[in-house]
């Protein structure tokens, strides 16, 4: 099969419109025929992936499961993906996909209350929020900490609340950590310390020990966040 070939016969497929699930395995078919697998996946990666439930709200996401799919086939015959030019999938924890997949769900939603919000900060708020919202996108986030401080009452809940739909909405995952129950849940998708690191609760614990496993799903998250509040 030449070159042109390949494509003509992946772009009737698409046409006759078969399923992703087909496409995928009609594409691992072109490709061991000496097709180039690279641009024909340029060329096709809508159509090979479109039947992942978060497609097009998470296209990385989508792309990486038809990756996986494409790569089960070629297992079947000892080859890899690597063997015909194509990507790797990026591995993501379950934990990491939840995180995704609600930023995804909820992105108009953020941007609105991103809006609204910032449209009733105060003048101190407004001034913080610029220098907080610069740091976190210029990826300083990891070697700055900030302390908000103000009496109650003066808004510090608000602010952050603004800064969260902000940064959610740009899709950066941010892990909002409380000391108590009742502080986290001042915040969507907020967790207590306990929760969040594994810290024992039990009373006779004297050393603030995670439990959380190097290469587990929660480490994988904690590693992925791109601030912590």
């Amino acid at each position: 099969m030449n070159n042109n070939e390949g494509f003509l016969t992946l772009e009737e497929a698409v046409q006759c419109l078969r399923t992703p699930s087909q496409l995928r395995f009609l594409f691992t078919q072109i490709i061991r025929e000496g097709y180039p697998a690279a641009p024909l996946w340029t060329a096709f990666q809508n159509s090979l992936s479109n039947d992942h439930p978060m497609y097009p709200f998470d296209h990385d996401m989508a792309l990486d499961a038809a990756l996986h799919k494409i790569a089960d086939y070629l297992l079947h015959t000892g080859k890899s993906l690597t063997d015909f030019g194509l990507p790797n999938p990026i591995v993501r924890s379950a934990e990491v996909k939840d995180e995704m997949q609600f930023l995804r769900r909820e992105e108009e939603y953020l941007r609105d209350e991103h809006r609204h919000q910032y449209n009733l900060l105060n003048n101190e708020q407004c001034a913080a929020f610029p220098i907080l919202a610069q740091a976190i996108e210029n990826r300083k986030c990891r070697e700055q900490a900030f302390f908000i401080k103000g009496q109650p009452g003066q808004g510090k809940t608000f602010l952050i609340q603004c800064l969260l739909a902000h940064c959610r909405a740009r899709q950066h995952i941010i892990i909002v950590v409380g000391s108590s129950a009742l502080s986290a849940t001042a915040y969507t998708q907020g967790r207590t310390a306990h929760y969040t690191f594994g810290i024992p609760i039990t009373d006779d614990s004297i050393h603030l020990q995670s439990k959380i496993p190097l290469f587990s799903a929660r480490a994988d998250l904690l590693r992925g966040g791109k601030v912590w509040f």
